[in-house]
């Protein structure tokens, strides 16, 4: 058996493209937060020190008039003798740019509600279709993320010869000015190339949809990935996959061929999940 990357090094679909379309969006949001609310803070401390100074220019107003109206004569004009238009309007002043601030702190926060909520109605679109786009790969639907095995022709320059092998890929777009053409990423080496009609098949994500993993008989021939590979190689079913009663799928028991223990000579049984097996009757169609 060839070596290949592992499955469990990750999957590139459709779905995660999304999500990650997403993210990148709001890369700079936390940083955009992060100076708004620091403009927010500031401004508070501003006002609470331009408070704090009407605070004591209030009371000195105060005091000032209380002594006047103490030591005031008999029938004299407290009105006039209280005046202090300097005073009135440096407070004027004061109490003008604390609402101006004021203002301006309430305009950066609607400003950064709009952001926030704008992005949060962003977010529930694209998990929106994330879930539809997961929910068609599920199924089996042909579409961009869906997971497959696709065919590819290798040449062999010792043999003088093309080997077929197939492979484990996600479709990514169709090609330019065709119905039937596909591009497919290498789940490995992420490496793209183009798939026409029998040149791949779509392996639905049973994990995700019950109805979505075929019926295996024991005995059946089918093509299945190659533990720690993402190559697929012919194999017969020995124990066919199940799903239990809490909805968990339990693995297909394999026998691949020319797979045998090199102390015993026995052919040695593999483990493979249901979502990397389809049905050796499925290359005559593909």
């Amino acid at each position: 058996m060839s070596s290949h990357t592992s499955l469990s090094s990750g999957n590139n679909n459709s779905a995660d493209a999304l999500l990650e379309e997403y993210l990148e969006t709001i890369a700079f949001l936390p940083s955009n937060l992060k100076r708004n609310l620091n403009l927010i803070a500031s401004l508070d401390n501003a006002a609470e020190r331009l408070g704090q100074k009407l605070k004591k220019l209030e009371e000195e107003r105060l005091d000032n008039v209380q002594n006047i109206v103490e030591h005031a004569r008999k029938n004299a004009n407290l009105e006039k003798q209280t005046k202090d238009e300097k005073a009135m309007n440096e407070i004027d002043q004061i109490r003008e740019h604390i609402l101006a601030i004021s203002s301006e702190k309430r305009a950066i926060t609607e400003q950064l509600l709009d952001i926030v909520d704008g992005h949060q109605d962003q977010l529930t679109g694209v998990i929106k279709k994330a879930n539809v786009v997961m929910m068609l790969n599920a199924e089996g639907v042909t579409c961009p993320g869906a997971v497959v095995a696709y065919k590819v022709v290798i040449s062999d320059k010792e043999k003088n010869e093309d080997i077929t092998q197939w492979q484990l890929g996600t479709l990514d777009c169709k090609v330019a000015k065709s119905n039937t053409r596909w591009k497919v990423v290498d789940f490995e080496d992420k490496s793209q190339s183009e798939v026409g009609e029998g040149e791949y098949v779509v392996l639905p994500d049973v994990a995700l949809s019950a109805s979505a993993m075929p019926s295996y008989r024991k005995g059946e021939p089918v093509m299945a990935v190659y533990p720690e590979t993402t190559v697929f190689y012919e194999s017969t079913i020995f124990t066919p996959p199940q799903r239990t009663a809490t909805g968990n799928v339990r693995p297909a028991c394999l026998l691949f061929k020319d797979d045998f223990d090199p102390i015993t000579g026995k052919q040695m049984k593999q483990y493979v999940q249901p979502q990397y097996i389809f049905k050796m009757s499925q290359l005559a169609t593909a």
